[in-house]
């Protein structure tokens, strides 16, 4: 695994056992200034995200 990382190649690598993978996708982080740092939404999920936080909760 490190020689493939390394090599700065793509490639798979079967494992004995299954291995949840978690993705996160983020457009905004935080800069070393402690404000906060925006970068494109390049898949255009922050409208559909956003829609669905502004939706009132339903009891």
């Amino acid at each position: 695994m490190r020689r493939l990382i390394e090599a700065g190649r793509t490639g798979n690598v079967p494992l004995a056992q299954r291995m949840p993978v978690i993705l996160h996708y983020w457009t905004v982080h935080p800069a070393e200034d402690g404000e906060l740092a925006f970068r494109p939404d390049i898949y255009q999920r922050d409208d559909v995200l956003l829609r669905e936080l502004d939706r009132p909760l339903a009891l």
